[in-house]
């Protein structure tokens, strides 16, 4: 598979390791690749933010494959995009640099904030 143009070298990373599960030897991947849906299985560093948001701006390009890059969030962010997935309101969510936002079914660009009313988020 020929390079991509927005990662052009390996050194442009500086640690990448796989996720392992608590208590086996076993990644992430080896163990859902038995379950038959794909699940994260590397934790990538970059060595520099520009190389990294090169990256995550290109992860539109993997859409309906079976590969995805995602942020790492804090527990409590993932529970706040999951909630705001889930609301009835909300036709899509994403993260960038640690915030959530949505796209109301309205098509209002929303900053979602934990603790706070999707009808109060802030309007972008």
């Amino acid at each position: 598979m020929p390079p991509k143009p927005w990662i052009k070298k390996f050194q442009d990373i500086e640690q990448a390791h796989p996720i392992r599960i608590r208590g086996t030897t076993e990644t992430v991947a080896e163990v859902t690749s038995n379950r038959g849906r794909p699940e994260p299985s590397v934790f990538v560093k970059f060595r520099q933010r520009h190389h990294r948001d090169l990256v995550l701006r290109q992860r539109r390009s993997l859409k309906g494959s079976r590969y995805a890059v995602v942020e790492d969030l804090t527990a409590f962010n993932v529970k706040t995009l999951n909630h705001a997935r889930n609301h009835a309101s909300i036709k899509t969510t994403w993260t960038w640099n640690g915030k959530i936002f949505a796209i109301t079914n309205a098509n209002r660009k929303l900053l979602i904030k934990p603790f706070q009313a999707v009808q109060d988020c802030v309007e972008i």
